[in-house]
């Protein structure tokens, strides 16, 4: 998913969420195929990813993965993914939910400026604000941030005291 988030930012939030349950955690460094327009004509190139694998507690080898990419002449576009084993996907979309309250600024918003250098009508911002409104977030303007989210993050204390017993 598109986010405004550095990638940096986002790793860090995720060792944080780790640390705070007790999960061990492994750091991942890949490559992603990644596609630019010049002109008229696509390149593709590789963009190096950070990430993080988690090798202990409910979600042992869910790996997160962060990446920017530029799609145009300049500006880029920063991309989370989520890589996680069959398992329980409520609990996968709170851990999403409670790693995103965490984040300092509302992932699916950028600035002007940011906007302006990437491009102002590209469809992953749009498609960004609804994966988080999917997720329970209000994506309003007016919205308060960081949007408490407890009931997931309740879920996530009860898995992490279970898995422990």
């Amino acid at each position: 998913m598109a986010t405004c988030i550095p990638p940096p930012d986002a790793i860090r939030t995720f060792r944080k969420l780790a640390e705070k349950y007790n999960w061990r955690v492994q750091s991942v460094e890949s490559t992603r195929l990644v596609h630019r327009f010049v002109v008229i004509a696509p390149i593709s190139s590789l963009t190096p990813t950070i990430g993080l694998r988690l090798t202990s507690g409910p979600f042992r080898d869910l790996e997160m993965h962060a990446w920017s990419a530029v799609p145009g002449s300049s500006g880029a576009i920063q991309n989370v993914e989520i890589i996680a084993p069959a398992s329980n996907a409520q609990l996968e979309r709170d851990l999403i939910v409670v790693w995103a309250s965490k984040i300092e600024k509302k992932p699916w918003r950028w600035t002007f400026g940011e906007r302006s250098r990437i491009g102002f009508f590209l469809p992953e911002f749009r498609k960004s604000k609804k994966v988080f409104q999917k997720m329970g977030f209000d994506i309003t303007r007016k919205s308060k941030w960081p949007q408490p989210k407890i009931e997931a993050e309740q879920r996530l204390k009860n898995a992490a005291i279970l898995e422990d017993e």
